[in-house]
């Protein structure tokens, strides 16, 4: 279900120019679909709910010790191939986006300047995945942490536009702002070394945190 709706969402940018006649680049649109928070924070939240919060709500993440594996390699092991997962879906949501409008405008950029935005978009990726990890293991619960997720990344971007014009001394340090900035910063502008390591805080930090809370959870 949802790689159908990353492919109907990832499609809807080719209508818009249908219907509004538009005249976006293939390279625009990558653009836009790797800094669009909102909806990479919702796929990833119903990700981590199906994936990882109904663990607990089955418990079989009790039943999976029992194994004789350690829980912090039963957790990196989860952990890892949930953030492979919510990969696989954003790279099909941008890819299908930028293909569509590729074919119908051309692409409008050198592969080179593109390919730095998809290794920022990657890593954003990656760290978004971490955080709604690490919400997953706090809420346990499927809908607290489609809630949960949802709710804190839309706080994070009322908080940006609500003091654009006086911005937070905190708020460029967050994921969600510097996401966006793949969307609506121009080459030149655009400072991959901060995005980086932002992105790197974001995914050590929720990651280890997520593995404690889970360390010393109850799991039955």
């Amino acid at each position: 279900l949802l790689i159908a709706f990353n492919v109907v969402t990832g499609l809807e940018y080719l209508a818009l120019c249908f219907l509004t006649g538009t005249e976006v680049t293939g390279n625009r649109v990558l653009e836009i679909s790797l800094g669009y928070v909102l909806h990479h924070a919702v796929v990833g939240c119903l990700f981590a709910a199906v994936f990882v919060s109904r663990e607990f709500s089955d418990r079989t993440f009790g039943l999976s010790l029992l194994c004789g594996r350690p829980r912090r390699t039963v957790f990196l092991a989860k952990a890892l191939v949930f953030l492979g997962g919510f990969l696989m879906l954003y790279i099909l949501y941008a890819g299908v986006a930028a293909l569509s409008l590729l074919v119908y405008h051309g692409y409008g950029m050198s592969l080179s300047d593109s390919l730095l935005r998809v290794g920022c978009g990657i890593a954003g990726c990656l760290a978004m995945g971490a955080v709604m990890l690490l919400v997953a293991v706090i809420a346990k619960k499927t809908v607290a942490t489609v809630v949960t997720g949802v709710g804190l990344t839309y706080l994070l971007l009322w908080l940006e536009t609500t003091f654009r014009e006086h911005p937070l001394p905190f708020i460029k340090y967050t994921y969600s702002y510097q996401i966006g900035q793949i969307e609506y910063l121009p080459k030149g502008e655009f400072a991959p070394g901060l995005f980086l390591a932002v992105m790197a805080f974001t995914l050590l930090v929720a990651v280890a945190a997520a593995l404690l809370v889970f360390e010393k959870r109850e799991l039955r």
